[in-house]
C-alpha cells in the first residue's frame, strides 16, 4: 500500500456560487455531521472525480480523553484523535473492492481540522440504524 503523507491546505475559497474549495477539491454536497465532523461530497477539479471528503476537527478529538492503564501501576492518557490516527493507519493499508480507499489527507494549520478524501459511496450507506427496534435495517 502507498504511504499517506499530509498535504497542507494551501488554498482555500469560496467561488461565485458560495462553494467551499480546499486545493483541488470542490465541495458539491452535504452529507452528514455527527459530534466532532461532518461528511461532503467534493469533485476534484482536475479529473472531475468524485469523492467524500470527511472533516474532522483535530482540536476537538485531542480534548476527549481517555485514561488507560499502560503498566504496573501507570497510568496513560489516550485521545480521540489518537482512534482517528489510528484509523487512517488501518484504512491507508487496506486493499480490497469492498472496503472504501483512502486517497488523500489534506490539514489545514489554521483551523486544527483533518480532511480525509475517500471513496465516494454514490448508493449511500448499505444499513441504517433504526432505534426504536435497536436494529440495522437494509
Amino acid at each position: 500500500a502507498e504511504e499517506h503523507k499530509f498535504v497542507i491546505i494551501e488554498r482555500k475559497f469560496k467561488d461565485k456560487d458560495g462553494n467551499k474549495h480546499y486545493n483541488d477539491y470542490k465541495v458539491i454536497r452535504h452529507y452528514g455531521e455527527g459530534s466532532v465532523g461532518k461528511v461532503v461530497e467534493v469533485v476534484n477539479t482536475n479529473t472531475n472525480k468524485h469523492y467524500a471528503m470527511k472533516i474532522v476537527n483535530k482540536l476537538l478529538l485531542k480534548m476527549r480523553k481517555e485514561y488507560i492503564r499502560v503498566g504496573k501501576g501507570k497510568m496513560g492518557i489516550k485521545t480521540a484523535f489518537d482512534a482517528v490516527e489510528k484509523e487512517i493507519n488501518i484504512i491507508k493499508n487496506l486493499d480490497h473492492e469492498n472496503i472504501i480507499t483512502l486517497h488523500e489527507i489534506l490539514t489545514d494549520t489554521e483551523n486544527e481540522k483533518l480532511y480525509l478524501i475517500l471513496d465516494n459511496c454514490e448508493q449511500g450507506e448499505i444499513m441504517k440504524w433504526k432505534a426504536e427496534n435497536m436494529e440495522f435495517i437494509p
